[in-house]
């Protein structure tokens, strides 16, 4: 195995090596550790924290290290239903505190691999990671909504360009901060709405003229302290500003904090180096169905390099427009090649017994979306096209067939359980989904379990636990699903997440019809009010038809029309427009906890 490491810290020509055999490595040949896959790595990219890394800036870095944060290829050792699949991944423990990606091969947790893109190449995927994960990260912790001003520092390097692609498929409006006319040429005029030139000074003029004076809502600060006082009075009231870095424009700056409590400014800090690999992989995941749909373009490389040139790329990265990233074999070519689309979309039963026993994986176009919600028997699962034509209704019994049937498709999945669970607070998902219901149906919103909740035998087991981890007992109605929950939970687990999306029927009706409902589900007016707000978004819905050969006598209508709904929401995610609830950082598992709509 070749890798490159380093044993000291310095510049890249004196501390960083070129090694090639296992016994240079000393643990070349080490074996896997119970829930890891062994990755080839095609191609990994160099971020400039990577470089900061061998310079000695991180002191939580253990030496000798492998360096490396970001990585595409194909999982080669681990749990056969993984075994062939084309992965990416980008984690803060990866080149720090264990070896990371700059090696032919890397050993780490199955939960820390995301199935990358159909139509991205490795290197295209190897140079998304940091700049997408922290473009992504920030947007959520902004809240960033559609039509809102966005400031975007450094706009054209990495997670400058990221946050734009972001920032754009979100419907928001972009203030872009560049150095010069050099690098305003190299922004699309169709995704920014307002140029200002670090050497013309013109930030607080260019943000008063674009906003009609109110200032923009939201402003990444990847520059520092430089750039702080202009960036306060660039912000609208109630504004809010991100800052994830201080490498080029210093530490520390006065504040006024009568202004900023005046004028309800939130000031909010990001480190993507104490993300784990499983939270970067959950992100990913959440970013292929976007860049299958198109509404990302695939990350520009700017450069490419054999690991024998290490030095040489990681010299390069301060110089290059654009991405450096290392190469070995196979590393330019698509994660996979398409076949036409199965004819049947559910997985047969032949299939579904041979599934954890066949390596091969069949391509197939990434254009399925599906909704589930959990019915007496089981699942019921909704599948469509992305443009919702073609509807389809099934009762799946084990959720393991529904994985299945979205890996074979590469289909955003929309599914009506709890995914990311807590472990000492409520989520705040919760909390914001039941302001969405209103007075008088928040409690359509079940509160979610902790996960130590899942153990509990009894029903007073359960409350138990969850009164010991969240201070609260368990509700009745979360009770009745915590088997549902509980077979999610696990069935997560080891499993390239494709695109499973946590959401709430009730919350997608309230964001469809632009209020909550007026009637409850289970009586006919309310079956008739959702059936109303789903044809209006072009779903049409006949009961008798969808239920007509439904196994399960305990198939119901309202289970039919939920994850109709769920539908809707997976084509708002397949699209990249679907809004989120929730502020918290991924669970202990990397999970978010987000409910979306």
């Amino acid at each position: 195995m070749k890798a490159l490491r380093f044993e000291g810290f310095g510049a890249p020509a004196d501390v960083l090596k070129l090694l090639d055999t296992a016994d240079d490595l000393g643990r070349g040949a080490a074996p896997l550790a119970n829930g890891e896959v062994r990755v080839r790595i095609d191609a990994a990219g160099i971020n400039p924290s990577d470089v900061a890394n061998i310079g000695g800036k991180f002191p939580n870095t253990t030496l000798p290290r492998v360096p490396g944060r970001d990585f595409a290829g194909t999982v080669i050792a681990g749990p056969s239903g993984l075994i062939g699949v084309p992965v990416w991944g980008s984690g803060g423990d990866l080149g720090f505190t264990r070896d990371g990606s700059h090696a032919e091969f890397l050993n780490l947790p199955a939960t820390s691999v995301s199935r990358r893109p159909g139509n991205l190449s490795a290197e295209e995927a190897a140079a998304a990671g940091v700049p997408y994960v922290t473009a992504w990260t920030a947007l959520e912790l902004a809240r960033l909504e559609a039509g809102e001003w966005i400031l975007v520092s450094g706009a054209a390097g990495a997670v400058g360009s990221a946050a734009i692609d972001l920032a754009h498929a979100r419907g928001a409006r972009v203030l872009a901060l560049v150095k010069d006319d050099e690098q305003a040429q190299r922004l699309e005029p169709n995704k920014v709405s307002a140029v200002a030139l670090a050497n013309r000074n013109d930030l607080e003029q260019v943000a008063r003229d674009a906003t009609g004076g109110k200032g923009v809502n939201v402003i990444l600060n990847g520059i520092g302290a430089s750039v702080f006082p202009a960036f306060l009075n660039a912000l609208a009231d109630l504004g809010r500003m991100v800052i994830y870095s201080v490498t080029y424009g210093g530490r520390e700056v006065p504040l006024d904090l009568f202004a900023l409590y005046r004028r309800r400014h939130q000031l909010l800090g990001l480190n993507t180096g104490t993300m784990s690999g499983a939270a970067g992989a959950q992100i990913l995941a959440q970013l292929t169905p976007l860049f299958e749909s198109g509404a990302l373009p695939p990350p520009r490389v700017a450069e490419r390099y054999p690991l024998a040139e290490g030095v040489r790329a990681y010299e390069r990265v301060a110089a290059a427009q654009g991405k450096v990233v290392l190469v070995t074999a196979g590393g330019s070519q698509p994660a996979s090649i398409r076949s036409p689309r199965h004819e049947s979309l559910l997985p047969s039963p032949e299939s579904a017994h041979r599934r954890g026993k066949s390596d091969r994986r069949p391509a197939v176009s990434p254009s399925k979306i599906i909704g589930v919600d959990g019915c007496h028997d089981g699942w019921m699962v909704a599948t469509s096209n992305p443009d919702l034509s073609e509807i389809a209704f099934s009762i799946v019994p084990n959720i393991h067939d529904i994985i299945e049937l979205a890996e074979l498709n590469h289909a955003v999945v929309a599914i009506d359980v709890p995914i990311g669970l807590p472990d000492h607070e409520p989520r705040s998902a919760d909390l914001e989904a039941r302001k969405q219901l209103g007075k008088g149906q928040s409690c359509r919103v079940f509160p979610v379990p902790a996960r130590a909740a899942l153990a509990g035998e009894s029903y007073e087991s359960a409350c138990a636990l969850n009164r010991e981890a969240l201070n609260r007992s368990l509700s009745k109605q979360t009770w009745g699903i915590i088997g549902k929950i509980r077979d999610v939970d696990s069935a997560l687990d080891g499993v390239v997440r494709s695109a499973f999306y946590e959401v709430h029927p009730e919350v997608s009706f309230a964001v469809a019809h632009d209020e909550p409902l007026k009637f409850r589900k289970a009586d006919k007016p309310g079956r008739d009010e959702r059936l109303k707000v789903l044809r209006r978004h072009g779903i049409e819905v006949d009961l008798e038809v969808a239920l007509r050969g439904v196994s399960g006598a305990s198939a119901k209508r309202d289970d039919a029309i939920d994850a109709a709904i769920a539908l809707w929401t997976a084509a708002r995610l397949a699209r990249g427009d679907a809004r989120s609830f929730g502020t918290d950082p991924p669970d202990a598992r990397g999970r978010p906890m987000r409910i979306w709509a």
